[in-house]
């Protein structure tokens, strides 16, 4: 049987669960994990991608994860292979570690963001694991309660949807979280990430599989992307391909470089343009991927030149 085609939709949100192959041990130590969480800073700062939450099991972990231009499949299969490749070389195994396909759910985020948020972090506790989610230490609840910090992780976004006050908003955001899913509603929530690749109401399958159509017939040239840089940031392409390096022009060829690597666009032709070779834009891509992964400014401002971008593509087609 053919493997469905995954739905790929800049800026939608996706409850990511690896499981070991036939339940075996991914994890076999503190030393694993924070491999694993290295492995994701990396892939975090390449891809540009968001990482909602997380919770590292024995035999699986869960990621709510909100993609950029790069496709999940490309993200989960660079963090699964070069984790493998670390467990088998560390601990002498061979063979597969994941089992088959890693299972992938775009959810509806306005109706199950935070009931996510509330099943990941409250996995530990269903096995039985310890009594409390902040008791637990490979998961990114106590990152929210403001008890530790993973550059690569953000919590800004989730915590903003209880309350703007930053020690408000985690005490409302523990008191949720404990405030456990009926189990009804539990088996309700577990047989939507059992049925399919969407968890959400008619209207949003609708609405993926339009915007998957519109997103495959956009056309993005570098014209519209320095476009869309004048807009944002006031700058010409004349004082962009000038000699000056300050910082602040440095970030802003970093973000056009890391669009247009994202998009498939060839750096050259964007190097061109700032006159510049491909690997002084490739370096300044890499460098604004790296800062903006806890920088949630510079990510506002990325996230203004995808919708700028898209919005001036759809006029020109």
């Amino acid at each position: 049987m053919a493997r469905k085609q995954r739905y790929h939709i800049p800026g939608a949100f996706y409850h990511v669960m690896l499981r070991g192959n036939d339940g075996q041990t991914i994890v076999f130590c503190d030393s694993d994990r924070s491999r694993m969480c290295l492995l994701i800073q990396e892939g975090v700062e390449k891809y540009g991608h968001r990482i909602h939450a997380f919770c590292f099991m024995g035999n699986h972990i869960h990621l709510l994860v909100q993609v950029g231009n790069i496709p999940l499949s490309k993200l989960i299969h660079n963090l699964s292979f070069r984790y493998s490749q670390f467990i088998n070389r560390r601990h002498k195994k061979i063979g597969h570690l994941f089992q088959g396909r890693f299972k992938a759910i775009i959810i509806q985020e306005n109706t199950y963001f935070l009931r996510l948020l509330r099943y990941i972090h409250m996995n530990p506790i269903r096995a039985h694991l310890v009594k409390e989610p902040e008791t637990y230490l490979w998961s990114s609840h106590r990152a929210y309660l403001g008890n530790v910090e993973f550059v690569w992780l953000t919590t800004n976004y989730g915590l903003s949807k209880f309350e703007n006050n930053l020690d408000v908003a985690r005490l409302e955001f523990r008191n949720y979280v404990l405030k456990q899913e009926t189990e009804e509603s539990l088996k309700e929530l577990q047989q939507g990430f059992k049925d399919g690749q969407i968890l959400g109401d008619d209207n949003f399958l609708e609405n993926i599989k339009n915007s998957r159509n519109d997103e495959s017939s956009i056309k993005i040239s570098v014209q519209i992307i320095l476009e869309s840089l004048y807009q944002i940031y006031s700058v010409d392409q004349t004082t962009l391909a000038s000699r000056l390096r300050t910082d602040r022009l440095s970030v802003i060829r970093g973000a056009a470089g890391l669009f247009a690597r994202q998009k498939g666009i060839p750096l050259e032709e964007l190097a061109k343009a700032f006159k510049r070779d491909g690997s002084t834009i490739s370096r300044l891509a890499q460098q604004f991927s790296q800062k903006q992964a806890y920088n949630e400014d510079l990510q506002n401002q990325y996230q203004q030149l995808e919708m700028l971008v898209t919005r001036f593509a759809v006029t020109h087609a």
